[in-house]
């Protein structure tokens, strides 16, 4: 994918900042730039700061990690509360003191804890009280979940690295590969990208049914009926399942659409960008949508004996 085909999503589309970023590690020319939007309470983003410590120690001197604030109070309670603390310890330079203390302890992390932790750190305590309710840290919060935001950003972790976003896995050699070998990590994550566009697989299933309406009414059409009607068997002799291809695809991986689908959105419930009611309410709207409308489409056209057919484009199952 060339520069010009990538979505600003892609990109980090605000610049790493040593005044104003919070900056662990090398920053150099020659060094990798890792940023990552996370909440000092998502559970995700607990195991990838492990990985992240250990990618320090290994790439000593090579490697920059940036860290910004996304913190999910609807998912995760007190979230904001802790990236405040952050910052009111990095006012004192006891950031990264602080977001390790943060990240190390299991949840909840209530206010009295958090105070306790600033209380172990050598800085003014009373100081950090003040600070910790100064509305300037908030909108230093609020700031970069709206710059997260606007950069595509939904759930956390969300990582960019050398200021492109990487979509893969988040263990540690992963995580190696990526950081070493960049223009072979480049070609997958175009890949990743495009695999992670929400209209990705929308076009990936036009471009199948295109693709098998030419097969189907063109010269190619006994090939692809002779392909499609193929009988393909799975299991042991006598007690194989044995269907054609074209009802391995229509009914197997269908299957397979569907458990990727509802994956996909119980990962969007549980920690994304359906997490409240406001923001489900539209999708909701949609679906409905989705049934009754073909519905009504059908009874417009078709009225008489045949308006008994109305449930046949009603697809609950895509709602």
């Amino acid at each position: 994918m060339n520069t010009e085909a990538r979505t600003e999503h892609d990109r980090l589309l605000v610049p790493v900042d040593p005044a104003s970023d919070h900056i662990r590690g090398t920053r150099s020319a020659g060094a990798a730039e890792v940023v990552i939007y996370g909440d000092y309470l998502c559970p995700f983003c607990r195991r990838l700061m492990v990985v992240m410590k250990q990618l320090l120690e290994i790439f000593n001197g090579r490697i920059g990690y940036v860290f910004r604030h996304f913190p999910n109070e609807a998912a995760h309670p007190g979230a904001t509360l802790a990236a405040r603390a952050a910052e009111a310890a990095g006012a004192q330079g006891y950031f990264w003191e602080m977001h390790d203390k943060l990240y190390e302890t299991e949840p909840p992390l209530p206010q009295a804890q958090i105070l306790g932790f600033a209380r172990n750190l050598d800085l003014d305590f009373e100081q950090f009280e003040h600070d910790l309710e100064k509305a300037e840290l908030l909108e230093r919060v609020e700031q970069d979940i709206h710059e997260g935001r606007r950069n595509g950003v939904t759930g956390t972790p969300t990582i960019f690295i050398n200021g492109m976003r990487y979509d893969g896995a988040w263990d540690l050699y992963s995580m190696i590969e990526v950081l070493e070998r960049p223009l072979g990590v480049r070609v997958r994550h175009s890949a990743r990208a495009f695999a992670n566009l929400p209209a990705s697989g929308g076009l990936v299933l036009l471009l199948a049914a295109a693709a098998a309406l030419i097969c189907a009414n063109s010269g190619l059409a006994p090939y692809y009926h002779l392909l499609t009607e193929s009988e393909f068997e799975i299991g042991p002799p006598g007690h194989s399942l044995s269907l054609t291809v074209g009802d391995w695809m229509s009914e197997g991986l269908l299957a397979i659409f569907f458990v990727l689908l509802g994956l996909g959105i119980r990962r969007e419930i549980t920690d994304g960008t359906l997490t409240t009611v406001r923001a489900a309410v539209l999708p909701i709207i949609a679906a409905i949508g989705g049934v009754l409308a073909p519905a009504a489409v059908y009874l417009a056209i078709n009225r008489g004996p045949s308006s008994a057919g109305w449930p046949v484009p009603t697809a609950t199952d895509i709602a």
